[in-house]
């Protein structure tokens, strides 16, 4: 693995309902061609995972992202590696390819592989998307037969269906939690919809704003919170939305000329996705800026302590 520091920071708030201030740090990795890093999942000490297109033209690598570092790592004898999950113990889910023998999901955890490959797979075209702590993976799958792509869910070396009942088309597990709920996107013949699965229940998910029916309503990822990340398309392109179970909120980032995606949130509440301005597409971070009323109050009892010490000295 190779290891390059870099990144920076700037605060800017971002417009929405309820304008919430985010910390906005960019991810270009070093070692991908410019325009070319995509941020796809988060955990909650704020390791981030992803991809890039290798600067020596050999193909995507997965990256972890920490503390400004950017660790890369290939499937050994892939041509490509993806990264798009990571739970709290460092566990990465994702997709590599070789040669002519298809896409093979996988979960990488201290140096070790383990490779999925749904039995229902055609030519071994299996994706791995999302990862909890109990290790649990979910993702999808073609099945060659015409009907499209299938979700799953991976646990303890068995394979579950995960197939929205209103798909006529697709369904595609994208991001699970540690309660075991499930975010993802399925299509119909009217558009996409996102959706949520809990406890054997399917709730779909349609942000108001999207009005292209082509990109619809995707859903990425959900945190314990139940909070959902994803994105739209309207006629102005796509845009990251942000749903607490009630409201979807609008998110795209300050300094995109072109399309937000959303893809992972934490337990913290950050976020990660990417963006596209005219250099093509970079990842980036956005961590929620402590409320001015939380600072106030937390310094007022600071101050306190700090006087009750004196009297008592």
């Amino acid at each position: 693995m190779k290891k390059i520091t870099i990144g920076f920071s700037i605060l800017i708030t971002v417009s929405t309902a309820q304008a919430t201030p985010f910390t906005f740090t960019t991810l270009d990795d070093p070692n991908a061609l410019q325009g070319y890093t995509y941020a796809m999942g988060i955990n909650d000490s704020g390791q981030v995972v992803g991809s890039g297109y290798s600067s020596d033209y050999t193909g995507n690598h997965g990256f972890v992202y920490k503390g400004g570092t950017f660790t890369t790592f290939k499937v050994p004898g892939s041509g490509h590696t993806q990264a798009s999950g990571i739970n709290n113990l460092g566990q990465i889910a994702g997709t590599y390819s070789s040669g002519a023998s298809g896409q093979h999901g996988f979960v990488y955890n201290s140096g070790n592989y383990t490779i999925l490959n749904n039995p229902g797979a055609y030519a071994g075209f299996t994706f791995a998307r999302g990862i909890n702590n109990s290790g649990q993976v979910v993702g999808d799958y073609y099945d060659g037969t015409g009907t499209g792509h299938h979700g799953f869910w991976y646990s303890d070396s068995t394979y579950a269906p995960l197939n929205d009942p209103n798909a006529t088309l697709f369904t595609l597990a994208r991001g699970i939690n540690n309660l075991g709920q499930v975010v993802g996107t399925y299509g119909d013949a009217t558009s996409s919809h996102g959706f949520m699965y809990i406890g054997g229940t399917y709730v779909t998910l349609n942000d108001p704003n999207a009005t292209d029916r082509s990109i619809g309503t995707q859903a990425a990822d959900i945190n314990d919170f139940g909070q959902v990340v994803g994105h739209y398309g309207d006629a102005t392109g796509i845009h990251g939305f942000l749903y607490d179970g009630n409201t979807y909120t609008t998110f795209n980032h300050p300094d995109a000329t072109g399309n937000t995606y959303l893809t992972g949130i934490n337990g913290r509440g950050q976020i990660v996705g990417y963006y596209y301005d005219g250099i093509g597409a970079h990842g980036f971070v956005a961590s929620p800026a402590p409320e001015p009323g939380v600072l106030w109050i937390f310094g007022l009892g600071l101050l306190g302590l700090t006087v009750a010490r004196r009297k008592t000295a």
